[in-house]
């Protein structure tokens, strides 16, 4: 498995054993988890943060509980409903500090390491949308909007509230109502943070507000958000997903040349996936067999 821009899984495994110190093994494990997931092997993932749950509690459990957020909406989900409701309940356990100083060693965990009372409301609310408790949801919006002791975390919170109402409101069916939510978010996170944790590059985000283009039947203007979720870190976690999106949408606009590199993209990066997912894998291959592609490797999307 490669990824266009973060091939790292040597790496990774390298850090996961080093001798130097917990932070590099600390490092290796969390990045195994990320890149398990990123080839749809869910329960690979999930050994990888229960490992890394030794050293880094918190961190594992965002993660976590964002990949479940994420693979809840899938048909069939290797999440089931017990699992989201365990989830909400350690997270509505754990009291998480004001916030630490960001270690400078390893750039993995440091940037949620201030933003833990944040994550933990936000996935508070997630997890209840997920559940259908939007009241629960609202709850937890609400806090997050009168959370912050700083510029910084004000603006946080307020994105992270309003990402929890655009969830809630897809999940009431009312999808206008959640776009207008995540057209309302006005945050720009330190560069560097983007570029290191999902969270602050809002990609469960930027993948729901594609489904929801969708669902509205504005398909080019979801090929453009879908298309965003490319390679970096906290990007190429729902980056093969975000591949089929691309090639379902393709295909149905008749641009067969783009609709078979998507294709063959997905496969790519999944074909090594739970076996919960080998109905995709075999759409995907059907669909390749009919637009005239069949198992021939992946080529540069045309120009």
């Amino acid at each position: 498995m490669s990824f266009p821009a973060y091939d790292q899984g040597v790496t990774a495994e390298a850090l996961s054993v080093s001798p130097e110190s917990e932070g590099y093994r600390n490092a290796g494990v969390g990045l195994l988890s990320a890149l398990a997931f990123a080839q749809g092997q869910w329960r690979k993932a999930d050994r990888q943060l229960s490992r890394l749950a030794v050293g880094e509690k918190e961190w594992s459990l965002e993660m976590r509980t964002l990949f479940s957020v994420f693979l809840s909406g899938f048909s069939p989900s290797p999440i089931p409903e017990i699992d989201l409701t365990r989830l909400r309940d350690s997270i509505a356990d754990w009291l998480p500090g004001e916030g630490v100083e960001i270690p400078s060693y390893v750039n993995l965990f440091g940037p949620h390491a201030q933003h833990h009372p944040e994550f933990r409301l936000y996935l508070l609310g997630l997890l209840n949308a997920c559940l259908g408790e939007v009241e629960g949801a609202r709850e937890h919006s609400l806090e997050l909007r009168a959370y912050g002791t700083s510029e910084e975390t004000r603006d946080l919170a307020q994105a992270l509230s309003l990402s929890v109402d655009a969830h809630a409101a897809d999940v009431r069916g009312e999808k206008e109502t959640a776009l207008r939510a995540f057209e309302s978010i006005d945050y720009f996170p330190r560069f560097e943070f983007i570029s290191a944790s999902p969270f602050f590059s809002r990609a469960l985000d930027r993948w729901l507000r594609g489904e929801l283009l969708v669902e509205l039947d504005r398909p080019g203007e979801a090929l453009a958000w879908y298309n965003t979720l490319s390679d970096g870190w906290g990007e190429f976690l729902f980056a093969g997903p975000a591949h089929l999106r691309q090639a379902q949408i393709y295909e149905e606009l008749a641009d067969t040349a783009s609709a078979i590199h998507h294709y063959q993209e997905f496969v790519r990066l999944w074909s090594e996936a739970d076996p919960v997912f080998g109905g995709l894998l075999a759409e995907a291959g059907e669909a390749l067999d009919a637009l005239g592609a069949g198992s021939s490797p992946s080529q540069d999307p045309p120009r």
